[in-house]
């Protein structure tokens, strides 16, 4: 079940850009390559998504940007990808036959958003349907293995321009089933955004969604202010803010919304995470901190995480962020984490050999100064075990829910 490769760590420049069928890749294009087979929790997912990308389309929503960055983002979150947005009907690309998706060849570039860099993933899948997502290659649990493009017996579903003549190329031009309709219709009367609201969240936005945002990355500065487009008799105008984190000046990839009631703020919007200005109590959690023998824990209200050194260095992070528990390890800039679908990184304690997932979490809350130990590729080194006394103490007042979803945990 574990047989994946494992990704370098180098990142070489190609040319770029690189056109493979209707899909540009911008950016400085990385060397690897890989084809992910999807299981069937993976395949049918990226198919139902495929269905409400479709299905949007077809909508009056059609043109309707936000509502279409909503379905994108819930692949982004969940699975990693997306189906890439569509151009014009006669470019069409996201897969309509209904079926699983059964693998998926993707490659990564380093491309500029707004003034800072950041990595992009370009895949298409065996009918030649395309997707994109964000930082990171597919999520590993809807992965059933892989292999590096070039491989003997590696399909290849995504070929480039310059490709070598010795790599065989499996892709296919995509052809539609069923075309999507995309006739937008009329909107005779829609709202306006206020200018002085707008002028006002540029100059101050930071300070106003600092204020009231629940949970990390704090803004650091706006980068851009839209608002209106809902209908002209809404008694309520949002407001986009898209901005850079605080601190790093990396653009954040999910803009806050902020509802406007006349020119009264009355809610913000996060990822879903609603606030209503209104109420008193909508202070955000403070962070905490406490450590028991080797063992730190630092919660905050979007995250939960545990970290400890043993005697060689090593150091080890388990993470519970972005409905997500990861670990990684490793010393000053050289880290293996198990969120990498190809670093074969597993566990042992107490005999038994886990993955990052709830049984592990449960197994080490339960565990009293035993010896948790890091495989790689199914061997481990005395720099890569930690005891865990102290560490089920930490772990007690918190559940897998609470990992899953540390902002519920922080409003207890």
């Amino acid at each position: 079940m574990r047989r994946f490769i494992i990704l370098s760590l180098s990142t070489i420049s190609l040319l770029s850009p690189s056109i493979c069928s209707a899909l540009t890749i911008s950016g400085k294009i990385h060397p690897e390559r890989y084809t992910f087979f999807l299981n069937e929790k993976g395949g049918t997912a990226l198919m139902r998504l495929n269905e409400r990308m479709i299905a949007f389309y077809q909508s009056e929503d059609a043109g309707n940007v936000g509502a279409r960055y909503a379905i994108s983002d819930s692949g982004y979150r969940d699975l990693g990808v997306a189906p890439a947005p569509l151009g014009t009907s006669e470019s069409a690309t996201i897969r309509d036959d209904g079926k699983p998706v059964k693998a998926l060849t993707c490659i990564m570039s380093t491309v500029p958003v707004s003034t800072v860099m950041t990595e992009q993933l370009w895949c298409k899948d065996d009918v030649g349907a395309e997707y994109i997502g964000f930082k990171s290659w597919p999520h590993r649990d809807i992965v059933k293995n892989a292999c590096r493009v070039g491989d003997d017996n590696c399909p290849v579903y995504f070929s480039l321009q310059g490709d070598d003549p010795t790599i065989r190329d499996d892709s296919v031009k995509f052809t539609s089933v069923h075309p999507p309709k995309r006739e937008i219709s009329r909107v005779p009367q829609v709202k306006k955004p206020d200018p002085a609201i707008i002028e006002n969240l540029k100059t101050n936005g930071c300070d106003i969604i600092n204020q009231y945002k629940k949970s990390l990355p704090k803004c650091g500065s706006v980068l851009d202010v839209s608002g209106g487009g809902v209908p002209a008799d809404s008694p309520e105008t949002p407001y986009s803010v898209d901005y850079t984190e605080a601190g790093t000046g990396w653009r954040v990839q999910w803009p806050v919304k902020l509802i406007y009631r006349g020119k009264t703020l009355v809610k913000l919007s996060d990822q879903g995470n609603v606030t209503d200005i209104t109420e008193t109590d909508n202070n955000k959690p403070a962070v905490t901190e406490k450590k028991i023998g080797i063992w730190n824990v630092v919660r905050n209200a979007s995250s939960v995480k545990f970290s400890a050194s043993n005697a060689s260095g090593t150091q080890i992070l388990m993470t519970c962020e972005n409905r997500e528990f990861t670990v990684a390890t490793g010393q000053g800039n050289s880290w293996t984490s198990s969120e990498n679908p190809m670093s074969q990184m597993t566990f042992s304690l107490g005999g038994k050999e886990l993955s990052a997932d709830e049984t592990l979490f449960d197994s080490l809350k339960s565990s009293t100064g035993q010896t948790l130990s890091v495989l790689i590729m199914g061997s481990a080194n005395d720099s890569g075990t930690f005891s865990t006394a102290g560490l089920s103490d930490l772990m007690s007042s918190l559940s897998w829910d609470n990992c899953l979803y540390p902002e519920k945990a922080a409003q207890q």
